[in-house]
């Protein structure tokens, strides 16, 4: 019906200030230019008469094509539509072709090692099924968001451009925003994927006040955006300090302990309970993993952290940018004499605060009366 939503937000009212419904889009279009140039000082209000001035399209320093939007796609492998199949089965069940499924039928028909072969077909048609239903769902959910990606540079921030069926168009301002997050996982990783998110006073829908600039890219890719954001890509490895080796010892006590009260609990009701202690294996073996993956590390007015062994994360911190430090001791942390420093920022959730995990006690105390909290 080509008009728009259009929302304005300063950051201190947990939301939306100001909305209005179904405008023109090329008024939706001047009213953000408009707020963007008094922002950028570079225009002042428009006398009666006045011509307005023609928004000049800078090129963009992202955009993603039909190929990542596909890679990406896969990578986002999601069951989400899996709880809609199987409500529908309810109603429309009957209508299905399941007689497969039904190994009575097949025994009574073909015999006992027929039955046992529809059995193991029918295990590989439902592993089929879930990965189709994943692969497309990710495929659909990621092109519907993703559509058209565009990112660009304006007087005051950045520009973005996205969507398939609900287009957005976003303009986050540079001085807004206060850190950068750059993710990958596993497997991502292991291909040079990437994505770049950016965390500002802004809220951007369901994501919180995180604005993904970047979904999908290579490292080089990204060079680029945090030019724009006046950041560095993250050091090797090596140059992160790691934290305490007692996290590992924390982590084995805290789930061990909570393991002992399920595995008892369960005992009540279930003669096989123990078979839950199988679990005590991966949860040996995640700390170690939590360890080797977790550091910090400061350098040029920044503060780096990354944390995360399936799905890897740093963190771009300016110092300047930190607004409050907090020291944290659990019950066992008081015991192993270490604690979790909290770095509180602008826009960050409360419950969620960039956190350095199980420092020795001496060093958090440390850093907490450094110059990161002096400013």
């Amino acid at each position: 019906f080509g008009v728009s939503i259009a929302r304005i937000e300063t950051g201190g009212g947990g939301g939306d200030e100001g909305e209005l419904n179904c405008i023109s889009r090329a008024e939706a279009d001047r009213l953000r230019d408009t707020i963007r140039a008094y922002r950028s000082g570079t225009r002042t209000a428009l006398a009666d008469g006045e011509a307005e001035q023609e928004e000049v399209v800078a090129p963009p320093i992202f955009t993603m094509g039909l190929g990542q939007l596909l890679i990406a796609g896969i990578f986002n492998f999601s069951l989400v539509f899996l709880a809609v199949i199987a409500g529908s089965t309810q109603y429309f069940g009957g209508y299905l072709p399941s007689e497969y499924f039904d190994a009575d039928r097949v025994v009574d028909s073909y015999g006992k090692q027929a039955a046992s072969l529809v059995s193991a077909y029918s295990i590989l048609t439902v592993a089929m099924l879930l990965l189709a239903v994943g692969v497309i769902t990710g495929l659909a959910r990621t092109i519907a968001r993703e559509f058209g990606f565009r990112l660009s540079r304006t007087e005051t921030g950045l520009r973005r451009e996205r969507g398939l069926f609900t287009r957005t168009d976003v303009v986050i301002p540079l001085k807004r925003v206060q850190a950068g997050i750059i993710t990958t996982g596993i497997v991502k990783r292991l291909f040079g994927w990437r994505a770049l998110a950016v965390q500002s006073l802004g809220s951007d829908g369901a994501t919180g006040t995180h604005h993904v600039v970047a979904p999908l890219a290579q490292q080089d890719d990204l060079v680029p955006i945090l030019d724009e954001l006046d950041m560095p890509i993250p050091p090797p490895p090596e140059a992160f300090e790691r934290v305490s080796t007692r996290l590992i010892w924390r982590s084995w006590i805290e789930d061990g302990i909570a393991l002992a009260i399920i595995t008892g609990i369960a005992g009540i009701f279930w003669s096989s309970a123990y078979l839950l202690l199988l679990l005590a294996i991966p949860l040996a073996i995640i700390p170690v993993l939590q360890y080797r993956a977790h550091g910090y590390c400061i350098a040029d007015g920044l503060l780096f952290v990354r944390r995360g062994f399936w799905r890897p994360r740093i963190t771009i911190l300016p110092l300047i940018k930190v607004q409050s430090g907090t020291l944290r001791q659990n019950l066992v942390q008081r015991l192993l004499g270490i604690a979790t420093l909290a770095i509180g920022t602008a826009g960050a959730s409360l419950a969620t605060p960039l956190r350095v995990m199980d420092l020795d006690q001496g060093i958090a105390r440390a850093l907490l009366g450094s110059r990161i909290f002096q400013r």
